[in-house]
This record gives structure tokens, C-alpha cells and sequence, in this order.
């Protein structure tokens, strides 16, 4: 099954032999952008 992740004008397709977490979704991710105002982050973590 491929991840199918759209980034605003961008879609992000990974195969079946990536593990795919959307960041921005996360509440752990949630929480780290209230503590550190300002802040950027990433959107997705991959891991082959």
C-alpha cells in the first residue's frame, strides 16, 4: 500500500517499504509547536 501525502501544491507518494508518520498531525508535534513559538517543523518523518 503506498502513503499518499498532499504538502500544500506538493503530493508525496511513498511505496509499501516506507513507514510514514505525517508530523503535523501528531499530538507530540502539537505539543512542541505551543512550548517553542515561532517554530518551524518538519511535516512527515519516513523511515525505510
Amino acid at each position: 500500500m503506498n502513503h499518499d501525502i498532499p504538502e500544500g501544491l506538493l503530493r508525496f507518494v511513498f511505496d509499501e517499504h516506507w513507514r510514514v508518520l505525517k508530523w503535523d498531525d501528531h499530538a507530540a508535534h502539537r505539543k512542541s509547536m505551543n512550548e517553542l513559538d515561532g517554530s518551524k517543523a518538519v511535516d512527515f518523518i519516513g523511515v525505510y
